[in-house]
Parts: C-alpha cells; structure tokens; sequence
C-alpha cells in the first residue's frame, strides 16, 4: 500500500489501504534531530490478521523530552471472504455404508490457510439429538488456487438417514471454539438406494 498523503513533517494524519492478503505492518521512523536525542515510538511490526480497520500512532518526542507530535495511520484492510466449495453431489456407496463427495474448494482471499471438515450425523429420531461425526482430511492454503477435493465417509448404517454438511475451520483458530463455517449443506438423504436431496 501506499501512504496518503505523501509523508510530510507537519502533515499530521495518514490513509492506508491493503488488500486482505497483507497480514503485517512494518511502520518505520526516523527523528530529525535524532543526533541531538530526539526519538520516535510506536514504530515496529504490526499484525492485520483478524483486523480490517486499525489506528497506529506514531510519536516524535523532542530532545527535551517533553515537546511531543502524534502522527496517525489510519488503514483500512480489505475484509476477508470466506471459502466456498461449488458442490458436485454426494453419493451413495454401492453397499449403502459410505457416502462421497465431491466439490470444488475456493480459498478466495481468506487470510489464513483453512481445514475442510465433512460431517455427517443419523437424523434426530423422537427428540433425541444423536451425535456428529467429522473429520478433517483437506487443507486449503491461504490465498491459493481452487481446490478439486473427493472424501469418501464410510461406516454408515444403510437404514439410517443421515445429514450431511460441509464445514471450513481457519488453520489460525483451531481448538479455539465455536468458529466453523458451513460451506455446504445441509443436505439429507439415505445412503442406500435413491438419494433424497433437499437443501436447508
């Protein structure tokens, strides 16, 4: 990015605009009088990542030590958008005990590199919420190209209806908590015979 207006001594605040793949700022300074002990701070490397509208001040202090002038950046990241999957079908196994899809995974400009989790649970019989199954077997790099990913999940009862969902996790937050994004899904079907499909 490029600072605006140009730097000027007595031009005391600044615009500075990125595009999401820029996640670190080094923000550098130099007092004029530095031989005579004038100093700068607020200067170093500073982390974009999760930010899209931050504030820096920088601050020349007089060699005095007293006399000071703040200079403020203002920037502006551009948000991230999160990955998408263009999906291309689940489909039953030939035994009714495993399901594969397949899709086409898109890290678009999201600024972390990204797990893929498919998922799938028995649809809720009677009240009772049964319990999920995902798994974690494709990552997508930030900023890289469109990803052609197949997963087969197998282990499946050929009586049960099952749900199935699509999820992507940042890299940067796993373990951190509720933060998965569905992608693709629900969709519902048996996995023995016809499928039945039907968006949520």
């Amino acid at each position: 990015g490029t600072l605006s207006p140009s730097f000027s001594a007595t031009t005391y605040d600044y615009t500075l605009s990125l595009p999401n793949s820029v996640t670190s700022l080094t923000i550098s300074a130099t007092a004029q009088d530095a031989a005579v002990g004038a100093t700068v701070s607020g200067t170093g490397i500073k982390n974009l990542v999760g930010l899209t509208s931050p504030t820096y001040t920088v601050t020349g202090t007089a060699a005095d030590g007293t006399a000071t002038q703040n200079y403020t950046i203002a920037v502006t990241r551009a948000a991230a958008v999160a990955p998408t999957i263009t999906d291309q079908g689940f489909e039953p196994g030939a035994n009714g005990t495993s399901v594969t899809f397949r899709g086409t995974v898109n890290p678009n400009n999201y600024d972390s590199a990204v797990y893929v989790w498919f998922c799938y649970r028995p649809i809720d019989v009677g009240g009772v919420v049964l319990p999920e199954t995902c798994s974690a077997n494709t990552t997508v790099s930030a900023g890289g190209d469109p990803v052609l990913v197949t997963r087969t999940m197998s282990g499946l009862n050929s009586l049960t209806d099952y749900t199935f969902w699509v999820d992507a996790q940042p890299v940067s937050e796993f373990g951190s908590g509720n933060n998965l994004k569905t992608i693709v899904g629900p969709k519902n079907f048996r996995t023995l015979g016809t499928p039945r499909f039907f968006d949520y």
